[in-house]
């Protein structure tokens, strides 16, 4: 699938930036399909610039749709939210308390 959008953040707490991806496509012909085979990844950054695919099941994050961008917010409190803005859709808001640790 493709990805739309990239955040980079320390989303695990743990000094080191991580990625968030999301993406997908529905806009092709009908003879194409959509490319929608993404929920979203959260790749683990290790500190020496690679990076460690973390699976949903370990990750709790799904960000499912026609994803066309996200971005990472902040509220008054300093709680971070990563909002989807998906195409025909609401957009998708998720808060992040740590989406994983060792």
């Amino acid at each position: 699938s493709k990805a739309q959008g990239i955040i980079a953040d320390d989303f695990d707490h743990d000094g080191i930036q991580d990625l968030v991806l999301a993406g997908n496509f529905y806009g092709y012909r009908t003879q194409l399909g959509d490319s929608d085979a993404s929920l979203g990844s959260f790749l683990k950054g290790m500190g020496d610039g690679s990076f460690k695919a973390i699976s949903l099941a370990e990750s709790g994050l799904i960000i499912d749709g026609d994803v066309r961008h996200i971005l990472l917010v902040k509220n008054a409190t300093g709680r971070k939210k990563l909002v989807a803005a998906r195409n025909n859709n609401y957009p998708l808001a998720i808060l992040i308390q740590s989406l994983w640790h060792e």
